[in-house]
């Protein structure tokens, strides 16, 4: 498995810096002359200069890993994108154990995630959307095994990988009420080890509490404040809200009908059933606009 992941990565090793590479990378510089400031320098992403506090809307730890490996071993894209390698074959690895858990193939699982075009063009990059996957999926295996032999330490890894993925990328913080209720459905009863799931919420505030002392505002609450502006500024109508999800909805559906022969055969009918009428409906809209455009 490690072998397959090294040999679909192997003809990106030298692919150059693109997207938002350079974000990542200029903010590793800033680390290796001031640790303690990654974002205290402006930068001209959007045609004119802004403070990097406000273009960057992640956490550090992924461009705190490009200084710590480019301060060793040098700047280049071979030697970064040998890096990043490690959280795309750890990701893989976390996959094919979460799979043992819950499928007969957790072989075919960890190998559906390699080949997910997505999950293939954000590994070749040096982004930190691959090493928050790792983080995650590892960070349950982790929390799972804790609740399988009650292991108070299993439960402290986990909560300190849930605070690596939410330092990596703030999405990484769901896992907390992902975790919590998971282990309510499970366990039917608040448990101590709920307990650990305050330790990556206790570090996002600390991280929150520092990053205002330095840059005038916590850089959590501001993209989240971001986020939430960016919606209500672009938000298009109901009805058009009503067709994006359709089409993701679709997207989807696809993806099912084509695991379908590995799972579940009672499944495939009615998941081929909605896919249908999704795509007939999409038919009958394209035939609609025709019909206005024609008239």
């Amino acid at each position: 498995m490690i072998a397959s992941v090294i040999a679909s990565f192997a003809p990106f090793l030298n692919k150059a810096f693109h997207i938002d590479d350079p974000l990542f990378l200029w903010m590793a510089q800033q680390i290796v002359r001031h640790p303690l400031d990654p974002y205290g320098f402006d930068v001209n992403w959007v045609s004119f200069m802004q403070p990097m506090s406000i273009v960057m809307q992640n956490p550090p730890l992924c461009s705190y890993f490009i200084a710590a490996v480019a301060s060793v071993f040098g700047w280049s894209e071979l030697v970064l994108h040998l890096a990043f390698l490690v959280w795309a074959t750890m990701s893989i690895l976390g996959t094919f154990a979460l799979a043992r858990r819950f499928c007969r193939n957790p072989l075919i699982a960890a190998l559906l995630t390699l080949f997910t075009p997505v999950f293939l063009v954000s590994a070749t990059g040096t982004m930190c959307d691959v090493m928050m996957l790792a983080f995650w999926v590892w960070a349950l295996e982790f929390w799972f095994a804790g609740l399988d032999r009650q292991q108070w330490w299993r439960f402290f890894v986990s909560a300190a990988l849930i605070s690596a993925a939410t330092l990596t990328k703030y999405f990484g913080i769901s896992l907390v009420p992902l975790l919590a209720a998971y282990t309510l459905a499970r366990d039917r009863r608040l448990t101590m080890q709920l307990a650990f799931l305050l330790l990556p919420i206790a570090a996002l505030f600390a991280y929150d509490f520092l990053t205002e002392q330095e840059y005038g505002y916590g850089l959590f609450g501001a993209a989240m404040s971001v986020s939430s502006w960016i919606s209500s500024a672009t938000r298009p109508s109901h009805f058009a809200q009503l067709l994006m999800g359709l089409a993701f909805g679709g997207g989807c559906l696809f993806t099912a009908l084509f695991l379908a022969p590995f799972g579940d055969r009672r499944l495939f009918l009615p998941v081929a059933i909605i896919f249908a009428a999704f795509q007939d409906r999409q038919r009958r809209a394209r035939r609609s606009r025709a019909l206005d455009q024609n008239y």
